[in-house]
């Protein structure tokens, strides 16, 4: 537990009386609000992400499999830790042809600090802006981390959490018993449907009205 929580870095100390108070109102499981229908869709406001750090391949010949793209947030201690599991994971499922792509719906979010991010991590994925919130809340992302799968048609085949060593905020396991979407990938390259379909994420709440006040 000490060594997990030794990674920890918090970004933007000119910020840390804004950031303490959404953490203090924010952390907490995500809602399941949404029906289904809604949540079983094809990709929205795709292009709305703005490249902050990395390198976009958009070339048409082999196109990707699958997107796994990931909200992520600087200064969740829950995106900091999985990043690097997802770092790990892009790296193998690269030679299959599934891309990760990491985003940051935060408003006080910029080019620097994710290229900050990602430079600390060691990230080998690419890194994106979601101006407005747009994207993420577009496809009922709530928390971060968080991910979205779609296939090369743009579907949504799997949503929500990455694995379960986190339970509930600031509570994990001594290890991972589920690998959620190592689990959804798998499935999918196969041509087997993606079962479950949603995994309700733990994470840090997006909280879209720090985008009224910046």
């Amino acid at each position: 537990m000490d060594n997990l929580f030794s990674k920890v870095r918090l970004y933007w100390p000119a910020k840390v009386a804004l950031c303490l108070l959404w953490i203090g109102q924010g952390l907490q499981m995500c809602p399941a609000q949404n029906n289904s229908s809604d949540l079983n869709m094809q990709l929205k406001s795709g292009d709305n992400l703005i490249l902050a750090t990395g390198c976009e391949d958009r070339r048409s010949e082999n196109p990707p499999k699958l997107t796994v793209f990931i909200s992520l947030s600087e200064i969740c201690m829950i995106s900091q830790y999985y990043s690097k599991v997802l770092d790990e994971m892009a790296q193998n499922l690269k030679p299959k042809r599934v891309v990760f792509k990491g985003v940051f719906p935060n408003p006080f979010s910029t080019d620097s600090s994710i290229a900050d991010f990602r430079k600390e991590r060691d990230l080998h994925f690419s890194l994106y802006r979601d101006p407005n919130g747009l994207f993420c809340s577009s496809n009922f992302m709530e928390v971060t981390p968080e991910v979205l799968v779609t296939d090369s048609l743009s579907n949504v085949v799997y949503r929500g959490r990455i694995d379960d060593f986190y339970f509930a905020i600031g509570r994990f396991r001594s290890q991972t018993n589920h690998h959620d979407l190592q689990n959804a990938i798998d499935q999918h390259l196969i041509g087997k449907k993606v079962s479950p379909f949603r995994v309700q994420p733990v994470g840090c709440v997006i909280d879209r009205r720090l985008w009224k006040i910046k």
